[in-house]
């Protein structure tokens, strides 16, 4: 090497060494830059809505959502519906295997197993009403030329016609009883199998080795027997709602058998993540119809286990031989330990006999649920108000996870007892439902003293209704009942609707709008239990088109073609939404593809807005939980949502502007995300997804994206979900569990019922902080202002997580900050934050799981604070020294000073 080489190369070194510098103090200067908002009072976005949630259970194995804890409560008959595509026919027969695994469901059932199956037929059609090509017969994906539905006619299953012996190279297919319909490749067919016993030669043998051979809403004690059968002997007339079948158990010997359905168990972080508990000290009722024969003395008891055992009285029913209602009081004991085992609710036959039983609650007997079954429960009524805007319009309540399901056909979800659901192991189970379309409506009702500032019930539906389905459910929450002129036989539902409330209006009278979408998630496309699609079976995302036609056939050609659609208006009040997916490419995205053909009928298209590592487009979960981590899900929203968000935004524009479609976005679910499904992953991985799914850095995220959604047109959105335990939920376990709000909800709260208004101001970054990712720079602050009359709420989220990491030394997280207002003085100024308890700082890393690490607070500060029209944020104004607290959520809420007219004046 010379001696002028070697002069250069140190030359070369000494430049890189300063450009790097020079690049290192550029990207360490980004992130210290002090950031500045402006706020005009430019309208950006109208009509917002609140954040709204979607109801569960609010636990999975106790109901919290309504008054009554009893599973399968009705004893009606065990109901399984699905969606099939034909793929082999011929005369009076057809066969699938891409959907549901064939015949066989998977190797579930056997011959006979469906016969008298109810089946309806239908068939996506060209313009001239040919069947489509599908490729020549081979590919189910291939809808090109598809104009509309058709239905082909409705038949059964004749004795015999259901032929399912496995997947052994034997046929697999079903005969109907009508063999005159022609079908066609692709044609689907939604089948109803109704059951009041599963037999063992319906069953695969492959499943004996499990299968109980006894009705399973309870669990039934050896030597006894268990099934569903109509109700023998005269009923009387206040036994209303009998429905089709009682439950009918034999006990053989005499001695006692205890009939149990598992309800309870002791806190803890197993069984305790599921079940609950009673509340200590509070009244109870347990309530059933029964009937009797060869029972000696006719005694029965309310029976109770495990750690609420005590609770079984000691004096039995003396039930007869004639229909009667017994009752039990009782008040809630200490909570169990939680090294108990579970507890239980049924009933308690002493001796031989037969037993007839329907109609089994038990529920919270106090003037609060009103003395009866079925009203709110006030554990998750009363949570959800106290987040819930206090005057005017109040958001959105998705009911999916409690009436969701292919099972009850819609007479049993019209009334206060869904079917139960059959399954090839437990025989007829209670049914999916915890609540059925009068429980929801019942529960919307309470939120509010008229249409106004009532929620907005969003009822998510199977897709495996059909189109008298959807009439009938039309008719009952909007055609008006008149006594005087109208009859049961014209107007059934209508009619159903007036015994039910004892007259009244019609349900549409009484929100702003209803909002009925048509299934979950239907891009699933059956890849997951329950998630049916109208597509290619297992292509998930694909079939977005076929969706949009059924949609168009049911609801525009089918329940708005009904003379009563237009008399009373109801495509006013009754609003259809279609779900979308991760994708709103007009060309490509599901919901958008739907959209274009039921564009009359479509009022929303929703899409999810979850933050953090999404399962569903197989993002990778964190594997540890570090400040890298943590920045990333800080600005999970910013980098993962806001792309989509605003694909969204530019199609629907497209659309509306283009004649195709005009709808409005909306957010079926979203909120804190980053799990995993249950049982996948590790115990590991599901605590590092707790940790980083419950923090504070997380809430951030969220409100992020459902402010930014609001701010790009989006209308309802609803938190997934409003229910405790681990994953997607809002809160801890109630109870002895705590019910602690996790911080997600308190985002959600804090956006409900600190910043009122229906519009978005524009809101500037004038400076803003920033660090470099993959080429970009990511800002660091977001803000935005909801506006009402005289009310600015500026929400400032700092998205900066302290510590060096990310290639960059974000110090303390700290960051200055400035607001500059459309005016230079206000009258009053409020700061809410997500802080400790105290008030003081928290870390965007911390979480309420363990406790309460993290409230909302509030501060008032001075209005002299307001200089100019400028808010410095520090210590006096609600922050920090040196401006606003890293990772998390200030909220300024500014009254402005109120002008008076000269007119106004003249009258004081």
């Amino acid at each position: 090497m010379n001696l002028q080489f070697t002069r250069n190369l140190n030359l070369s070194i000494s430049f890189c060494l300063i450009a790097i510098s020079s690049i290192s103090s550029f990207a360490q200067d980004a992130v210290n830059r002090a950031a500045a908002i402006s706020v005009s009072d430019t309208v950006a976005a109208r009509d917002i809505e609140p954040i709204g949630v979607n109801l569960t259970t609010i636990t999975g194995g106790t109901n919290f959502a309504t008054n009554n804890f009893i599973r399968g409560s009705g004893m009606e008959p065990g109901v399984i519906r699905f969606i099939a595509r034909i793929e082999r026919f011929g005369d009076g027969w057809m066969e699938w295997d891409q959907s549901l695994g064939g015949v066989h469901m998977w190797d579930q059932n056997r011959t006979g197993f469906g016969d008298g199956a109810a089946v309806r037929l239908y068939r996506i059609v060209d313009a001239e009403g040919n069947p489509l090509s599908y490729r020549n017969g081979t590919e189910l994906v291939d809808i090109e030329g598809a104009d509309h539905v058709i239905f082909l006619g409705e038949t059964t299953v004749p004795e015999g016609g259901w032929v399912a012996e496995g997947s052994d190279g034997a046929v697999n297919r079903i005969h109907l009883e009508d063999n005159s319909i022609e079908l066609a490749y692709g044609d689907h067919a939604i089948i109803t199998v109704e059951k009041t016993i599963v037999r063992s030669d319906e069953v695969h043998p492959r499943l004996l080795e499990w299968f109980k051979p006894n009705v399973g809403i309870f669990q039934v004690p050896e030597g006894a027997t268990a099934r569903l059968e109509p109700h023998p002997g005269k009923l009387p007339e206040e036994f209303t709602e009998p429905g089709d079948t009682c439950l009918h158990i034999t006990t053989p010997q005499n001695k006692s058998y205890e009939f149990r359905q598992y309800i309870f168990h002791g806190f803890d972080d197993g069984e305790g993540q599921w079940y609950s508990q009673l509340e200590p000290g509070a009244p109870y009722r347990a309530k059933v119809w029964l009937r009797q024969e060869n029972i000696p003395n006719g005694d029965v008891r309310f029976a109770c286990s495990g750690p609420y055992r005590e609770l079984t009285p000691e004096q039995p029913w003396k039930v007869t031989g004639e229909w009667a209602k017994y009752t039990y009081d009782f008040t809630g004991p200490a909570y169990p330990s939680p090294s108990g085992y579970h507890a239980s609710f049924g009933l308690l036959i002493e001796g031989k006999g037969d037993l007839w039983v329907d109609n089994f609650v038990v529920y919270r007997n106090d003037a609060q649920h009103g003395n009866r079954p079925f009203t709110p429960h006030r554990l998750s009524f009363d949570e959800l108000m106290s987040a819930m805007p206090p005057s005017g319009p109040k958001p959105a309540v998705r009911f999916y996870e409690p009436i969701y399901s292919g099972h009850s056909p819609m007479k049993r979800m019209l009334s206060n007892y869904p079917s139960s659901r059959i399954d090839f192991i437990y025989n007829i189970q209670a049914p999916s439902h915890a609540m059925s379309i009068p429980h929801c409506l019942e529960w919307s009702l309470a939120t509010g003293e008229s249409p106004n500032d009532r929620v907005v019930p969003y009822l998510t539906l199977s897709e495996e209704y059909t189109e008298v389905e959807w009439v009938q459910l039309m008719e009952y929450l909007g055609v008006p009942y008149d006594p005087d002129s109208d009859t049961p036989e014209e107007k059934p539902w209508a009619y159903l609707r007036h015994t039910q409330r004892g007259g009244g209006v019609p349900w549409t009278d009484e929100f702003r709008e209803i909002v009925i979408e048509i299934g979950n998630e239907t891009w699933h496309a059956g890849v997951l239990a329950g998630w049916d699609g109208f597509g290619k079976p297992g292509w998930v995302h694909h079939g977005g088109a076929e969706y949009g036609l059924f949609a168009n056939y049911y609801f525009q050609e089918n329940a708005a073609a009904h003379p009563w659609w237009k008399e009373y208006n109801l495509g006013e009040k009754i609003r259809f939404a279609l779900n979308g997916n991760y994708d709103a490419d007009p060309d490509v995205g599901y919901g958008e593809l739907a959209a274009k053909r039921a564009p009359k009928i479509t009022s929303y298209v929703g899409h999810a807005n979850y933050v953090g590592p999404k399962w569903e487009t197989e993002e990778e979960q964190f594997k540890v939980f570090d400040a890298h981590g943590m920045q990333e899900t800080i600005v999970g929203g910013y980098l993962g949502m806001f792309p989509l968000i605003d694909q969204v935004k530019e199609t629907r524009d497209e659309f509306a502007e283009n004649g195709t479609a005009d709808y409005r976005p909306i957010a079926y679910e979203g909120g804190p995300s980053g799990y995993s499904l249950p049982g996948k992953g590790n115990d590991e991985s599901a605590a590092i997804a707790e940790l980083y799914g419950k923090s504070v850095g997380m809430a951030v995220s969220a409100l992020d994206t459902w402010l930014y959604s609001s701010l790009r047109g989006y209308d309802h959105q609803c938190l997934y979900a409003f229910s405790s335990g681990k994953r997607w939920k809002s809160h801890t376990m109630p109870r002895a569990g705590g019910f602690r709000q996790h911080t997600g909800w308190l985002a959600l709260k804090m956006r409900n019922l600190y910043a009122p208004g229906d519009e978005m101001l524009e809101t500037t970054l004038d400076s803003v902080p920033s660090y470099e990712r993959s080429g970009n720079q990511v800002p660091l602050v977001s803000a935005y202002t909801i506006h009402d009359n005289d009310t600015y709420s500026v929400f400032v989220l700092n998205r900066k997580i302290p510590g060096e990491h990310d290639g960059v030394d974000f110090g303390d997280g700290i960051t200055p900050v400035t607001i500059r207002l459309p005016f230079e003085e206000c009258r009053a100024i409020t700061r809410y934050a997500l802080t400790a308890p105290d008030g003081s700082p928290v870390s965007p890393s911390v979480s309420n799981t363990e406790k309460v690490n993290v409230s909302i607070t509030s501060v008032s500060i001075e209005p002299s604070a307001l200089s100019g029209g400028v808010l410095e944020i520090g210590p006096e104004t609600g922050g920090v020294e040196g401006g606003m607290a890293p990772g998390t959520i200030y909220l300024y809420v500014f009254k402005k000073k109120q002008t008076v007219s000269i007119n106004q004046w003249k009258n004081i």
